[in-house]
């Protein structure tokens, strides 16, 4: 798992630039069928059966990251953000810039030394330092390039792993995972990788207007425990899947998934969401007639940085929580659904 995860980290996916990481996860899942739509989602499927339900296996692909903004005249680069990120997380670090071919750049930084005043910059005024003149750069790098961060995972102890875009290519390990485990002939499995997500659910929202399942399961990376915060929002690594509850989550469903759990014997908490979720899950739930969906969670510290960290023993729980609800699809689906 570590390795195959380690391949789809690595990939550069930033959003609406996801070529990358579809190809990672199409070497890492086993499917009968897949596609590309017009907006860039991968849409996957399993073994078909004729007459049986439809899950629809929602998780993003897309990662974080940033845009060429312009080159000034002493071949510095400038970029706007793509998603939600703090500026502290550039300083320091090397970028990848996808041009016509791909180029490093080291995100700069005044010395402490010739500093006068601590302030962080916005994302937009910080500059990239290739090394390359104006007049190179323009041969190879346009206005509106993806830029992402780069480096390895690496493992962290035990059993916690340390990586760019965790967020959320440990819930695509998990959809892959299930596609490779799976045996069940009591539905038929659409297993959405999804584009855009971090800049507002677009891939989900278009991919539900031409595949419209009888139920789903949205994956995604959500607020690990940090020890510098202490909020009800957070969940320790190593604490298994975080099953949502709120107006977004069928009822039926959530509280099968928790049955499940304590059944099987698979470590979990729950978290509620008031409003809607942040994940796909706010655009699923309305999708034609409305989808009846459940919410799975993985916990991940440094959220929207080059070093999130999330625990395998949490990305276990959630494949695991994922396959018995597949085994068990047909008691779930008997008696209908009904949300809040």
């Amino acid at each position: 798992m570590y390795e195959t995860l380690r391949d789809l980290s690595s990939a550069l996916g930033v959003t609406g630039h996801e070529k990358e990481a579809r190809d990672a996860i199409m070497r890492s899942g086993r499917f009968s069928d897949c596609h590309v739509d017009n907006l860039g989602n991968l849409l996957c499927f399993g073994d078909h059966k004729d007459g049986a339900p439809t899950l629809l296996l929602d998780t993003h692909m897309d990662e974080v990251g940033f845009m060429v903004r312009y080159i000034d005249d002493d071949g510095m680069i400038y970029v706007e953000p793509l998603g939600h990120l703090d500026p502290r997380c550039m300083i320091g670090n090397r970028l990848i810039i996808r041009g016509r071919e791909d180029i490093e750049g080291i995100v700069s930084n005044i010395p402490p030394h010739l500093s006068k005043e601590n302030k962080v910059p916005k994302i937009s005024e910080i500059p990239i330092d290739t090394g390359l003149s104006k007049s190179e750069l323009e041969g190879l790098v346009e206005i509106g390039s993806p830029v992402g961060f780069c480096g390895p995972l690496i493992r962290l102890g035990k059993n916690k792993v340390s990586g760019k875009a965790l967020d959320n290519r440990v819930g695509c390990l998990v959809a892959c995972e299930v596609s490779k485990r799976v045996c069940s002939d009591g539905c038929n499995i659409i297993y959405l990788f999804s584009s855009q997500e971090e800049v507002g659910t677009r891939g989900a929202i278009s991919a539900l207007k031409r595949h419209l399942p009888d139920m789903s399961i949205c994956i995604d990376a959500t607020q690990g425990d940090m020890h510098f915060i202490r909020s009800p929002i957070t969940r320790e690594l190593g604490s298994g899947t975080i099953i949502g509850t709120g107006p977004n989550v069928d009822r039926k469903i959530f509280d099968r998934l928790v049955s499940l759990s304590r059944r099987e014997g698979i470590p979990f908490t729950t978290k509620a969401y008031a409003n809607p979720s942040p994940t796909n899950l706010r655009s699923i739930q309305l999708a034609g007639p409305g989808v009846p969906s459940g919410l799975l969670g993985i916990p991940l510290r440094y959220m929207h940085t080059p070093t999130e960290i999330v625990d395998l023993r949490d990305v276990e729980a959630t494949i695991r929580l994922m396959m018995s609800f597949i085994d068990d699809i047909d008691d779930i689906i008997e008696g209908g659904f009904s949300c809040y």
